[in-house]
């Protein structure tokens, strides 16, 4: 990461680089999002608008993703690709990989008619290209549709890292606007290509370049927190009382728009806008802890929910799907608490068994990583980016 300015230093910038940590409340964000998408799924009147949940796990994503590479470049002047790499793989593919095992084995036995297509949709989702599938055929991916998402966060972390490296050699300004830019391309291009019939719903809905504005939207705000231009500061008490009001708001107009239908509107620009309200509240909640807004997401229960939320993701429609087609339908509120009982249960198993192992291997990759690039920063002929 550049220098920063110093005339800049004198008037509004912080006293060291952003610095994000753990900051519970982005967990009970989470929380909010996980929520609205298993919402969705359940088909309840009113929860229309739940897979806008989605959104918000993009902005986020882009959000802590693009920070943390930003401060390893900051303390170390490189990103080494090949840890980055390994840490998602080690925080994504394990449950990932127990979902697919469980799921379509449980699939095969039941419908050993569908065999082929059912294998076919695990090897799919485990190679992260379900979202093109979805977006330029009229291929069915049954209970495994929920891993377009996921798809397009990982061609999201394949590309960014590199991508970053190379605006951060360009200087900040040009890092800041390169991806301002690509915010606007991206919603451009997908008002573009919108029709109104089902393949240019698929199309704008599941395209990773017509998602991608959510994702650096994210991107963005990090940036604008690790350059110093949103940092906080005393001079800025007002502005970050403003900011914090904004984020009330948004996060009102957010939980609201959970119950918006599929409309034109919201395939174009809608998405885009439902983005930056998400920022704002990321935005609040990392510059002013403390707030009631920050107390009030990082709740126990909701930071709980965060916490287990992509356990939650990754077995809440496989479940529906089994209770909805094989159960005896008993009515519909006691199917959904059974459904609900059990996919939590299971989300808590797999974050306990699964992922926080893993995520102990990731943490250790993570050390060892900073280790080398320490000592690799004191060579000064080394390259920025390492693998």
């Amino acid at each position: 990461m550049s220098a920063p300015d110093t005339r800049r230093a004198e008037t509004s910038a912080p006293a060291g680089p952003f610095r994000l940590g753990y900051r519970p409340a982005l967990d009970g964000v989470r929380a909010l999002a996980i929520v609205a998408v298993m919402a969705f799924h359940t088909s309840l009147r009113g929860t229309s608008g739940g897979f806008l949940g989605v959104v918000v796990f993009f902005v986020l994503s882009g959000f802590l993703i693009t920070s943390l590479l930003l401060e390893e470049l900051d303390r170390t002047q490189r990103v080494r690709l090949r840890a980055f790499y390994r840490r998602r793989a080690l925080r994504l593919y394990p449950a990932l990989v127990v979902m697919l095992i469980v799921t379509t084995s449980v699939a095969l036995v039941a419908s050993p008619d569908h065999a082929r297509h059912t294998a076919l949709n695990g090897f799919i989702a485990l190679t992260y290209v379900a979202n093109w599938v979805i977006a330029l055929t009229h291929w069915k991916l049954d209970f495994l549709g929920h891993t377009w998402s996921l798809a397009i966060e990982e061609q999201f972390y394949l590309l960014w890292p590199i991508a970053l490296i190379g605006l951060t050699r360009a200087g900040k300004r040009w890092a800041i606007g390169t991806t301002a830019g690509v915010i606007v391309v991206s919603a451009a291009w997908r008002t573009l290509l919108y029709r109104p019939d089902g393949a240019g719903v698929r199309r704008v809905n599941f395209g990773f370049d017509t998602r991608l504005d959510s994702l650096m939207i994210g991107c963005l705000v990090a940036l604008l927190l690790g350059y110093g231009y949103l940092a906080p500061h005393a001079s800025k008490r007002r502005g970050a009382q403003i900011v914090n009001w904004l984020a009330v708001v948004a996060l009102a107009v957010t939980i609201l728009g959970w119950t918006a239908r599929l409309v034109p509107a919201l395939l174009t620009v809608g998405y885009t806008v439902f983005g930056v309200l998400c920022a704002i509240v990321i935005l609040a909640l990392v510059r002013s802890p403390g707030t009631t807004l920050e107390r009030g997401l990082s709740h126990p229960v909701l930071v709980w929910i965060g916490k287990r939320s992509y356990g939650l993701y990754l077995w809440h429609l496989p479940i529906f799907t089994v209770f909805d087609r094989w159960s005896h339908r008993p009515p519909l509120p006691a199917r959904l608490a059974v459904e609900l009982v059990v996919t939590f249960a299971v989300a808590e198993a797999s974050y306990r068994w699964v992922e926080t192992p893993f995520l102990r291997r990731k943490r250790r990759v993570a050390d060892e990583a900073v280790t080398a690039s320490e000592a690799a920063a004191s060579r000064p002929s080394d390259p920025v980016v390492a693998v």
